[in-house]
C-alpha cells in the first residue's frame, strides 16, 4: 500500500482520488497531478493551498518530487444525490520549469573562453536554480567554449540546450528543484527486471523511421590556435552513418558556436544515437511503482528487460516514467525504456526487430 503525502506550507495532505507523475530524460521539468476526492469544507482558504508555492511529494516517506504549484483548480457545488461536493485538482512542476517558461534577459549574456558548465550555472543562478552534474563527465562539462552568445528573446533553455548538444550530454531535472547535466548511465542499475510474465501488465513497442536519417553531417566555423588543425579552422566538420536507414535520408546540422572537427564528429553521433534510441522505445505498463527491495523505479537507470514475445533478454535504458494512482482502480507505473547506447556518442548499432 503507498503511502503518498503532499506537503506545502508545513501542511501535509494524503487522501487523493488520482495522481500522476511524470519524469522523462527527454524533458527538462517533470510534472506533478493530483485530485483530491470529494469533500466539503465551505471555504477554500483554510486549506493553505496557494499558486506559485513550493511543494514536496512524499512517497512511503521518501521523496519523489519537489517543485511549485502552477495551478489550483477548485469545483464545488452539488452532485446528483444533491448532497454538497468539493474538490481540487492541483497542477505542479519542477523549478526548472522556470528555464523553460521564461526568457533570459540578464546583462552577462556573453562568455568567452569558458567551461559548458560555468555558462550553465550563469544562466541558472538568474532563477535560483542550482546546476548540477553527474561525476563521470566532468571532464566533459569542463569543455571550454570559444565564444558562446545568449541570442536576445531566447528562452533560457534554449542556450543550455545548444551548449550541450555540443559536448553530447543531457540537461535533465530528478524532480529534484535541480538541473543536473548526465549521460546515460552505465552504472545505475534497477534491483528487478522488467520481466514479461511476472511483474509486467502490458507492453507495446514503437518502430519508426520518421525521424531518423541514413547520414548525420555537422558543419561550422572554427577559431585558429596552434594546438588545432588548419581545417579546423577553415571548415570544422564531422560525420556519422547510420546503416540501418538504407535509402537517401541525410540531416546536416550547422554548429553555432565555434567548433573543429573533432566536435564536430562527436556531435553528429550524438545527434544519430538520440534518434535511433527514441525510434526503437519500448513501453511497459509495471505492477507496481517500487520494485522488490520497495525502491521506485526511476528514469536513467539501467533495467535488465526480459521479453520472450520480442526476443529480447538485455540491459536497457529506462527514459520515462509515469506513476498513476487512482484511490478506486489501484497503481501502476509506466517505463518507457531504448537502447542503453541512446543517450551517447558510441559507435552503436540500434536496429529493433522490425527490421531486415
Amino acid at each position: 500500500m503507498l503511502k503518498i503525502t503532499f506537503i506545502t506550507n508545513s501542511t501535509e495532505f494524503t487522501q487523493w482520488k488520482k495522481i500522476q507523475i511524470f519524469k522523462s530524460m527527454n524533458t527538462i521539468t517533470g510534472s506533478l497531478t493530483l485530485f483530491t476526492p470529494s469533500f466539503y469544507n465551505g471555504k477554500s482558504s483554510g486549506w493553505k493551498l496557494y499558486v506559485g508555492d513550493e511543494f514536496e511529494l512524499k512517497v512511503n516517506n521518501a521523496t519523489i518530487s519537489k517543485g511549485i504549484i502552477d495551478k489550483i483548480v477548485p469545483t464545488y457545488g452539488f452532485d446528483n444525490n444533491n448532497l454538497p461536493e468539493y474538490k481540487f485538482s492541483i497542477y505542479c512542476r519542477d523549478k526548472t520549469s522556470l528555464l523553460v517558461d521564461t526568457t533570459y534577459d540578464k546583462p552577462e549574456n556573453e562568455w568567452k573562453n569558458e567551461t559548458v558548465i560555468n555558462i550553465i550555472r550563469r544562466i541558472c543562478s538568474a532563477y535560483g536554480i542550482e546546476c548540477a552534474y553527474e561525476q563521470s563527465i566532468t571532464s566533459i562539462v569542463n569543455t571550454k567554449i570559444d565564444c558562446f552568445k545568449h541570442n536576445e528573446g531566447d528562452f533560457a533553455i534554449t542556450s543550455i540546450i545548444r551548449l550541450t548538444n555540443e559536448i553530447g550530454v543531457l540537461p535533465i531535472s530528478y524532480s529534484d528543484n535541480k538541473l543536473t547535466i548526465i549521460k546515460g548511465t552505465t552504472n545505475v542499475l534497477s534491483k528487478d527486471a522488467i520481466q514479461i510474465g511476472a511483474n509486467v501488465k502490458y507492453a507495446t513497442s514503437i518502430h519508426s523511421n520518421a525521424d531518423r536519417y541514413s547520414n548525420y553531417t555537422v558543419k561550422g566555423t572554427g577559431i585558429g590556435s596552434d594546438t588545432k588543425q588548419l581545417t579546423d579552422f577553415i571548415q570544422p566538420y564531422g560525420e556519422a552513418n547510420d546503416s540501418i536507414i538504407t535509402t537517401y535520408r541525410p540531416y546536416i546540422i550547422f554548429s553555432d558556436v565555434p567548433t573543429d572537427s573533432g566536435k564536430s564528429q562527436s556531435k553528429a553521433k550524438w545527434e544519430r544515437n538520440i534518434r535511433a534510441g527514441n525510434s526503437r522505445k519500448r513501453i511497459y505498463v509495471m505492477n507496481s511503482w517500487v520494485q522488490s527491495d520497495n525502491k521506485i523505479w526511476n528514469i536513467n537507470t539501467l533495467a535488465r528487460v526480459k521479453d520472450w514475445h520480442a526476443e529480447i533478454d538485455k540491459q536497457m535504458l529506462i527514459s520515462e516514467a509515469i506513476y498513476n494512482y487512482d484511490s478506486e482502480s489501484g497503481n501502476n507505473c509506466i517505463l518507457t525504456v531504448v537502447d542503453k547506447n541512446t543517450y551517447s556518442n558510441n559507435d552503436a548499432i540500434i536496429k529493433g526487430e522490425f527490421v531486415r
